[in-house]
């Protein structure tokens, strides 16, 4: 087996494995190539020249608990069914992040199959979403798109914007990176919802699938409103049943069922970085946090000050007053950690909500 850099001579062999482990269509990749992944960042295992297993990365700004950082994405990642079982995904995990490590990146995202899978490198949930359920029902003032020109765009930005800096932790997207996403909707046939209005332009973006019996239902993945009665018109007016998420933190207006899920993963790459940065409470005393990283094979105990809006970070030998593992960590600094399980941390990390749409 050789792990190595992708090039664009593997495109071909690319489109193969991600067809294969995700079923995703011809239009699809190539809006997906084309606007938001560069397989230059791409990584691969080839058997015999035969590409049998990638991942890919891209970059992405965060807002997390107030502190923005350039970060990194993890997406597509797939391994050919006859290639599984022999740890592929571990190496090529291994690799993208000691890379990003090398490149000082502090932090990175992902989005996965199965959340135990990734908890094993280090990766732990920070963000939940309830899933709920809507009827269909007329709803004259919703106006349906199936094209970025059929969209105000710069008023679904700006709506989009607004919508996720209402909570502590969040992506940054930028406009070019909100087109991109539009562009990956609609070359898989999605559609969009939303509803013309002077201060704002709330909207939906979705999927129509039919199920077994073929009834038809509209996948609603990214929601973005600022009234009840916004949520109640965009989800009652794709034409379909539909079933949908919120942010399990977030209000629960028009719920039929509410089943929190597991959702957004984040691990942290550098511990001492991040801890400098983090804005602490006003008043917070000194105190030191033991962090074993078994994945990349680190363990830290540092000292933590905090000075203001920062704070000094330097190893120390004294006993900790807050143990975790990397895990741990990114639900500290997400404020998503269960007090009862860290009482020491309390007094240093405050609770938030977080609200992440990035999927791909």
């Amino acid at each position: 087996m050789e792990l190595r850099k992708l090039t664009s001579a593997d495109m071909q062999q690319v489109r193969s494995v991600w067809k294969a482990c995700f079923g995703d269509s011809d239009s699809f990749l190539d809006a997906y190539f084309a606007a938001c992944a560069n397989i230059a960042d791409g990584l691969g295992f080839f058997d015999s020249g035969r590409l049998v297993s990638s991942m890919f990365t891209y970059r992405i700004n965060v807002n997390i608990s107030g502190m923005v950082y350039q970060s990194q994405f993890i997406a597509g990642c797939g391994t050919l069914p006859e290639a599984r079982n022999q740890h592929l995904m571990r190496s090529l995990i291994h690799s993208a992040l000691t890379d990003m490590a090398s490149r000082n990146i502090c932090l990175c995202f992902l989005h996965p199959f199965l959340h135990s899978f990734y908890r094993k490198f280090g990766f732990e949930t920070i963000a939940y979403v309830s899933r709920m359920q809507s009827q269909a029902q007329p709803v004259p003032s919703v106006k349906t798109a199936s094209s970025i020109s059929e969209l105000p765009f710069d008023s679904i930005y700006a709506s989009y914007a607004a919508y996720v800096t209402q909570f502590d932790s969040y992506f940054i997207r930028n406009k070019s990176r909100m087109q991109a996403w539009l562009k990956l909707l609609f070359a898989d046939g999605g559609k969009a919802v939303y509803i013309d209005g002077s201060d704002s332009t709330p909207y939906a973006l979705y999927y129509d699938k039919k199920d077994d019996q073929g009834s038809v239902r509209s996948e609603i993945f990214e929601l973005v409103y600022f009234r009840p009665e916004q949520l109640a018109a965009l989800t009652g007016g794709t034409g379909c049943p539909s079933s949908y998420f919120l942010p399990a933190a977030g209000p629960a207006e028009n719920a039929a069922d509410r089943e929190d899920m597991e959702f957004t993963m984040m691990r942290v790459l550098d511990p001492q970085v991040m801890l400098g940065a983090y804005q602490y409470p006003a008043g917070a005393q000194p105190f030191v946090i033991n962090i074993h990283d078994a994945f990349l094979g680190c363990d830290y105990n540092l000292q933590v000050s905090p000075q203001g809006s920062s704070a000094a970070v330097r190893p120390s030998a004294a006993p900790a007053d807050i143990v975790t593992d990397v895990g741990g960590l990114a639900q500290l600094f997400a404020g998503t950690y269960p007090p009862k399980e860290f009482p020491a941390a309390v007094p240093f990390f405050a609770s938030g909500s977080s609200c992440f749409f990035e999927t791909y």
